[in-house]
């Protein structure tokens, strides 16, 4: 008997329906903005793929796979990037949607603070910001944006236990 430990081996969707379906849209409207070329048949295989992907655990392989073998490379983005946002974007997604349901009111922006951090995330770090623009206050204002959401971003949330 194998015993798998790791990120590639947890599911964060399994068994929870309305969380995979908000996945699927998240994953979907991406996939339009992105790839608005794509036919029918290959807009629906890459979404599944995507999921798949995302389901396993795998890292990404299988829409490296996908995209290397349809020839997605010429898109606007390359594979390499897609790949990263394909799969972290959706997990940042997930995260804060576990909080919200989970009646978390703020998080603290976490960023890596490596070379590969923007100034715009770097000075982020360490704030307090609010999940839901309902929950903005002075002390926790509400951004567009969160942790993991943009491009490239490998920033996370660190939630508020404090004031729930």
């Amino acid at each position: 008997m194998s015993l798998k430990i790791g990120i590639q081996s947890v599911n964060p969707l399994q068994g929870d329906e309305d969380l995979s379906k908000a996945t699927i849209d998240f994953i979907t409207k991406y996939i339009k903005n992105h790839f608005p070329n794509l036919s029918g048949r290959e807009f629906n295989e890459f979404i599944a793929i995507t999921f798949d992907s995302l389901s396993k655990g795998d890292r990404g392989q299988s829409i490296t796979d996908y995209m290397n073998s349809n020839n997605l490379s010429k898109s606007n983005i390359s594979v390499y990037d897609s790949v990263l946002d394909l799969s972290m974007r959706p997990l940042a997604f997930i995260s804060r949607y576990r909080l919200i349901r989970n009646r978390f009111k703020y998080y603290t922006w976490c960023a890596l603070n490596d070379e590969r951090t923007s100034p715009e995330h770097r000075k982020l770090d360490g704030k307090k910001f609010a999940l839901l623009p309902e929950y903005e206050t002075k002390e926790f204002p509400y951004l567009e944006i969160y942790p993991g959401s943009e491009h490239l971003c490998r920033c996370f949330m660190d939630p508020d236990f404090d004031n729930m």
